[in-house]
């Protein structure tokens, strides 16, 4: 029998989702056999098929709007013995500068009395999905490019199509097959085998099959990240304002990981450094 009924969740944001995972474990260290209920706003439901038979989420519940709380959802949180603020703001502005912060950067926003997320160990405090699905393995050179971050919006976050068209050029003329994933509005990638079009489910899939994986530090190679053995590259900059430190933050934390930095745009990235990555760990 289930001890209590808690409604908890980071809804707004695919990759705020992943991350939130780890807070599972630690609501479940201190409310043992409690039944949870994960919330998900309603713009993020393409996520819902990537949740299935995760281990401590008992029922997942749909938000009411694209963002925030409607009365309808307080009136099904009423529910519940326990509710864990959703969606919670950070404690200062430029948390992202605090060495100290949790290496899980929603876990430093989450606020309970007795909790805290240092009782979690580092296997604990990397967010893990499971793969139930079955993938087509694709060729040993194969390469799941996500582009962008933000669909194409924050143009400081993220390389130039100029960069990849490069990049993606140098790749091809070295044998290696490239899939674009992302947005079906951003832009097409020369070289690259446009896969934008497929439901955000089955990009991730394809992506699964690929050997690794280049992406930047958005919602997808957060959720990519999930998967354990699954092989990545992270393109990161320091898009946030007055980000000066700590300058990993925003990326997986798949112990395959590498995160490749350049301050002031991923354009600054040698990419001779990227194709020797790419080589490194597909030899």
């Amino acid at each position: 029998m289930k001890n209590s009924t808690i409604f908890l969740g980071r809804g707004s944001l695919l990759g705020d989702i992943a991350t939130y995972l780890p807070v599972l474990t630690l609501v479940e260290k201190f409310f043992p056999n409690s039944s949870k209920t994960f919330f998900i706003n309603k713009k993020c439901a393409q996520i819902l098929p990537l949740l299935a038979n995760y281990p401590l989420i008992d029922r997942i519940y749909i938000g009411q709007f694209d963002e925030g709380i409607g009365l309808n959802d307080i009136d099904f949180i009423k529910k519940h013995n326990h509710y864990l603020e959703v969606n919670p703001q950070h404690r200062r502005w430029d948390w992202y500068n605090d060495e100290q912060a949790s290496p899980n950067m929603v876990m430093e926003n989450f606020n309970m009395v007795g909790m805290n997320w240092k009782l979690l160990n580092d296997n604990e405090l990397v967010p893990k999905l499971v793969k139930w699905f079955d993938i087509d393995k694709k060729e040993t050179k194969s390469i799941a490019l996500w582009g962008w971050a933000g669909y194409f919006r924050d143009k400081n976050r993220s390389p130039t199509l100029e960069f990849w068209n490069k990049l993606v050029n140098a790749l091809y003329h070295n044998d290696y097959k490239i899939y674009q994933f992302g947005h079906p509005n951003e832009p097409k990638i020369d070289f690259a085998m446009r896969c934008n079009e497929l439901a955000f489910f089955d990009q991730i899939k394809h992506s699964l099959g690929c050997s690794l994986s280049l992406n930047t530090d958005s919602g997808s190679g957060l959720i990519l990240g999930c998967y354990e053995g699954y092989r990545q590259i992270t393109l990161l900059t320091n898009w946030m304002q007055n980000h000066n430190c700590n300058f990993n933050v925003l990326t997986s934390k798949n112990p395959n990981n590498i995160s490749l930095f350049a301050k002031d745009g991923c354009d600054n990235i040698p990419q001779e450094k990227v194709l020797d990555y790419v080589k490194l760990l597909l030899s």
